[in-house]
């Protein structure tokens, strides 16, 4: 009803592949079929697919490129990576026993420009977000935010005046305000995410 009634919806869609460990309530094997029929709902143009977060030591560069494949079979060209900043106290206090699967040898500016690669390679242009913008420039990936107004116009076919749209969520951020769906911190309602 929403959507008859001309509402632009927007799908950004965390796919990892990082398994129950990580992700307890995530259909697991990844439910390809379930994600096809939402693609096909919304239109592949409307989806972004996150990969998010890169979890240093557990994110593989070969996992990523079967999802990236995938992806590239349902037509989306959008993507959004972003990496856990894991050496920060609360992300220990949050994954708690998993944080000793964590490899802080890993670096990231390396894993980003390779994600970057394979992402091109099928046909799908990655960013990071916008605070990280001097991140997005090393490792040869734009810094448009999740948010991001061209993509909202190209997708809705309307282009309402920036200087009436509110301002971002956080400083620094590039992304127009929108309307989420989802409500970051009401965990009980989710996935179960350990990283979030």
């Amino acid at each position: 009803q929403v959507k008859a009634a001309g509402t632009t919806i927007i799908c950004q869609l965390t796919v990892t592949g990082l398994g129950p460990r990580w992700e307890p309530r995530v259909p697991w094997p990844v439910d390809w079929s379930g994600i096809a029929q939402l693609t096909e709902f919304v239109g592949s143009d409307a989806v972004c697919w996150r990969y998010d977060p890169v979890v240093p030591g557990v994110s593989s560069l070969e996992d990523f490129t079967e999802l990236a494949r995938n992806f590239y079979r349902l037509q989306v060209k959008l993507g959004n990576i972003n990496w856990v900043f894991h050496q920060r106290d609360f992300v220990r206090e949050r994954i708690g026993a998993l944080y000793q699967n964590l490899d802080f040898d890993v670096q990231m500016v390396p894993f980003l420009r390779q994600a970057g690669e394979i992402g091109r390679d099928y046909g799908i242009d990655f960013s990071v977000c916008a605070e990280t913008r001097g991140l997005a420039e090393e490792c040869g990936l734009s810094s448009r935010g999740c948010g991001h107004y061209p993509w909202f116009v190209e997708v809705s076919g309307r282009a309402p005046t920036a200087g009436h749209l509110p301002g971002p969520s956080r400083p620094g951020c590039l992304c127009v305000a929108y309307y989420d769906l989802g409500e970051y911190g009401q965990f009980e309602r989710c996935h179960g995410c350990v990283y979030c």
